[in-house]
């Protein structure tokens, strides 16, 4: 798959936490397109509230209104997911035996490959932001 996930705990905390708070939906009918479709919809609103999640940070909000917030974005999330009639466990499952269709997919649209890899590394840049703040 040429999806790159990320390897940083902002990512692992947000990937745990949407596992743990999706409701079951079955995805039978979802399309490769759909799936592209709403992951790229759901990480442009995961970019955002990390961009929040920075910004607040460098503002020293409190942590519980950094928890709002981050609230608030996983509501966006689930309800892209919602709109699809799937959730993200189930959403994961349905990627993981559509591997090669996305693959597939990606090739032929390399507009959508792009915007996967341009929000890709607008995450990893705004993570590795926030963990120096962190770290501090």
């Amino acid at each position: 798959m040429h999806i790159r996930l990320l390897n940083t705990p902002v990512t692992a905390v947000l990937l745990i936490f949407c596992l743990h708070t999706s409701i079951p939906v079955g995805a039978e009918q979802l399309t490769v397109a759909d799936y592209v479709t709403l992951e790229l919809e759901a990480r442009r609103i995961t970019l955002m509230g990390v961009r929040q999640r920075l910004a607040l940070l460098q503002s020293n909000a409190t942590f519980d209104i950094q928890m709002q917030e981050d609230n608030a974005t996983q509501q966006q999330v689930d309800n892209v997911y919602r709109q699809y009639g799937i959730t993200i466990p189930s959403a994961l499952i349905w990627a993981s035996q559509h591997r090669q269709a996305i693959d597939n997919y990606l090739t032929n649209h390399p507009d959508r490959q792009d915007e996967y890899d341009r929000i890709a590394d607008e995450l990893d840049a705004v993570s590795t932001q926030i963990q120096t703040l962190l770290q501090r």
